[in-house]
């Protein structure tokens, strides 16, 4: 990676701090880390608490919060979360503000980021959300972030080394607002959203293909189990036509709405992999009692998204997950219900492609009118001085073609532009403050639907059990109601492909004690054909949620170990039945003897994607020449690239069920193939490749040799800090298919995201609830709680997540008393 303004920035100030303090970095580094370090035993006079609030730290650093009002609870979970995330805290706060460049300067991928978070309005939002929340969601606010400043006033000295380095580059921490987060429900949204990235994917596909060629490469289109492509129907075949260009020079970012350089570097904080939820019932339990399980997968990030928290409020409890900046649990329970979350990969937004007034940009048509557009002004704050540019928006949402570089604009015609309606900026009535608010406090099912109807732009499948043994799953989030697909770039101008308003509620999927006594989502679709509307074409291809029905069906009753167990299960059925094929079609094939040593190893290989053995890494460079075999020849490299996800899973299913047979066809020489010669012609070309990367010896291509995780912090990004701020590489199992999910770059086989959290709640004794961190609990590095639970996450287990006192004083625990007082 090029070195850039940002990189020799730091890189000036390190050598800065060696030459002005006559030490060595390290040793700046070491005396910086030692000073970060929050102190979390003792007593602490505050100002800002009514009276003492006990924050009690467990072995992994967990905090349990323990005060006698909702206000000071509140108030210490802030104080805690700023103790062990405050770079965290500000990080997001520039993030979702559209406000990175304040600190990183000019750098084109932050550029873009923040001009495309303010064009979405994100901050905004959430602004608005907290003023339309009841007084208590924002007094929860206001006392949260009460705790925060009433730490950075107490510690101004205890700054985490981040920010003491951004206070080089000339960054100064303002005291928090109650509202400066809320862009994150945003951000939040936005990773969750695949229309974004997999409609332009399509048009691409289309401009290339063909548009019923390209709508048969996404044949979950209908949203139902089981879906097929041919029950879609081909709208808009016009729209998209003024950009044909632009789509077939685009490279691996689509359009060029974010630069490569955004993918490649900042993907780990952005990016989705989808999810993992379950739930089994009183009757499916060996206790009695109801189970819960949860991993949602996106990028491996340091600090992680996740603050674990325990809070006994008065008479408010719950535990689980928050996100820093908002004072909710996310995913958790409380005393009487539990719930997990799985990305619903709804298709909630759309291109549409708009008409200007000829010779005045001011006015678009709509409907068939010319109505004006509505513009603001915005500005983005650099370290040598300010850029602004223009908000442009019509009646479907913001133009974003304006955020294109100007050598792509200028490739459009003048009078063309692009917008993008979201549900998340659409619907009013959507608050999901007001949600997880009303979701943390929900006693009972009808009381967590009341909640879950609040949420708008987060589109989720929820998963739910509650003392009572009882399990259900509720879709939420704002869906639009189309007609046809919604796949493609819709027609702006005359009124015939609009929205026909948000799908309601009561019509979103919902289930409640189903007769197999268990409910789960692994983002595969949710409505049974025939589907009553479209819903989306992004579904993954469902082998996570058929071994998660495999292993739930395969015994009557389970228990918390055994939920734990499947979270990190790492079989994959369909593994073994593709592997039969690839023997069977090289049986007899003239082989070298490196071939063959692999042949042979592949055979002995059961589908199981742990560390040891070279069979696992033989199938993945097998299933990656595979797509190249099937689909390459058709899209080219970066096309293929941009596909290579869930909808192609899926095709590749259906051609090794014997279907969609005319994409075996190499289009390149015109000529006719079966699936033996594929599967021949990919076996040759992954071992070849194997044998390039990794040497001759195939007993030496071990899954963990070649299959690694790299836990990454912002500042690892810079050359020479990797190793103070990331944790690994280090061997990791799983597979992109399998329930331990773990997701790889294309062309090689780092893991780029996975579980970023595990969560199994077990009702039968809530103290014996756990989850796990791909890091740690706190954000300071050279902190004990920083990287200490990425061995136990690497080995499949989980660390208590309790609330009984007496249990959590029985191990090493450390508490600060906040009591009233102070200046």
């Amino acid at each position: 990676m090029p070195m850039t303004a940002w990189f020799l920035r730091i890189l000036f100030v390190t050598a800065a701090l060696a030459l002005a303090t006559g030490v060595g970095v390290a040793a700046w580094f070491a005396v910086a880390v030692h000073g970060s370090q929050p102190v979390v035993q003792g007593r602490e006079r505050v100002a800002g608490a009514a009276a003492p609030i006990e924050i009690v730290r467990d072995h992994w650093g967990i905090p349990h919060i323990f005060a006698a009002s909702e206000a000071d609870g509140s108030f210490g979970l802030g104080w805690a979360v700023a103790q062990d995330r405050l770079f965290q805290l500000a990080l997001y706060r520039q993030l979702a503000q559209g406000r990175l460049a304040e600190v990183l300067g000019a750098w084109k991928p932050v550029l873009a980021v923040d001009r495309l978070f303010r064009t979405l309005d994100f901050h905004g939002q959430g602004r608005r959300m907290l003023e339309r929340a009841s007084p208590e969601v924002r007094a929860v606010f206001h006392a949260y972030y009460a705790g925060v400043n009433a730490y950075l006033r107490a510690h101004p000295e205890r700054l985490p080394v981040e920010l003491r380095l951004a206070r080089w580059l000339g960054y100064r921490l303002e005291p928090f607002r109650d509202d400066d987060l809320l862009g994150m429900v945003g951000v939040m949204a936005f990773r969750l959203h695949p229309s974004w990235r997999k409609d332009v994917l399509f048009e691409r596909l289309s401009a290339k293909l063909g548009r019923e060629r390209a709508l048969r490469l996404f044949p979950l289109a209908r949203g139902g189990r089981p879906a097929h492509s041919e029950q879609a129907t081909v709208q808009g075949t016009a729209a998209a036509e003024p950009l044909r260009a632009l789509l077939l020079a685009s490279g691996d970012e689509g359009l060029g709405l974010l630069p490569g350089a955004f993918w490649r570097v900042l993907d780990p904080w952005l990016v989705s992999g989808g999810s993992n939820a379950w739930a089994v019932g009183a009757a499916r339990s060996t206790t009695g009692r109801a189970l819960v399980a949860n991993d949602p997968h996106l990028g491996l990030e340091l600090p992680s998204l996740w603050y674990l928290a325990h809070l006994r409020a008065g008479d408010h409890e719950v535990a689980g997950a928050t996100i820093p900046g908002l004072p909710f649990v996310a995913i958790g329970h409380n005393t009487r219900i539990a719930w997990g979350i799985t990305a619903a990969l709804a298709d909630a937004g759309d291109f549409f492609v708009e008409r200007l007034e000829p010779g005045a940009a001011g006015r678009v048509m709509f409907r068939g009118d010319w109505v004006p557009l509505a513009t603001r002004p915005l500005a983005i704050r650099g370290w040598r001085g300010e850029e602004t540019f223009q908000r442009r928006e019509t009646p479907h949402g913001p133009i974003v073609t304006d955020l294109l570089p100007a050598e792509a604009r200028a490739a459009l015609p003048a009078d063309i532009v692009l917008s993008y309606r979201w549900g998340f900026l659409v619907d009013e009535r959507a608050n999901e403050l007001e949600g997880f608010y009303r979701l943390n406090r929900a006693r009972t099912w009808w009381e967590f639907r009341a909640a879950l109807r609040r949420f708008g732009g987060l589109a989720l499948n929820v998963i739910y059990a509650d003392d009572g043994g009882n399990v259900g799953l509720q879709v939420a989030g704002a869906i639009p109601r189309l007609p046809g697909e919604g796949l493609h770039f819709r027609r702006g101008w005359d009124g015939s492909e609009e929205w026909q308003g948000l799908v309601p509620f009561e019509a979103l999927p919902s289930v409640f004690n189903p007769p197999q006594g268990w409910v789960g989502s692994a983002n595969n679709p949710t409505f049974v054909e025939p589907a009553p509307f479209y819903v989306s074409g992004y579904f993954d291809a469902g082998e996570r949620m058929r071994r998660i029905a495999e292993v739930l069906d395969s015994r009557p009753r389970h228990n918390g170990a055994q939920m734990r167990g499947l979270q990190a299960d790492v079989r994959l059925p369909m593994a073994r039945a593709l592997v039969e094929r690839v023997l069977a079609a090289n049986h007899g094939a003239p082989l070298g003897p490196v071939a063959r040593r692999a042949l042979a190893l592949l055979g002995t290989w059961r589908g199981d994607f742990g560390e040891a053995g070279s069979g696992a890494t033989i199938f993945a460079y097998v299933y990656s020449a595979l797509y190249e075999g099937v689909f390459g020849d058709e899209l080219g490299a970066a096309l293929l690239r941009a596909y290579r996800s869930e909808p192609a899973d899926a095709v590749l299913q259906r051609i090794l069920a014997g279907q969609e047979r005319d994409w075996l066809d190499d289009a390149t020489k015109g000529a006719q193939q079966s699936l033996d010669d594929v599967l021949r012609i990919a076996f040759r070309n992954a071992i070849g490749r194997l044998e390039r990367e990794r040497g001759g010896d195939p007993a030496r291509w071990g899954w963990g040799q070649v299959h690694q995780l790299v836990a990454r912090h912002p500042l690892g990004l810079v050359p020479g800090l990797g190793r103070g701020f990331n944790l690994g590489p280090l061997p990791a199992p799983g597979f992109a298919l399998t329930v331990d999910r773990a997701g790889q770059h294309p062309g090689d086989l780092r893991v780029s995201f996975g579980a970023s959290l595990r969560l199994v709640v077990d009702f039968s004794d809530l103290d014996y609830s756990g989850a796990i961190l791909p890091g740690g609990q706190s954000g300071v590095p050279g902190s004990p709680h920083y990287g200490d639970q990425l061995p136990l996450y690497l080995e499949g287990r989980l660390v208590p997540l309790m609330r009984s006192r007496a249990r959590i004083e029985l191990g090493d625990a450390a508490t600060l008393t906040l009591e009233p007082g102070g200046g």
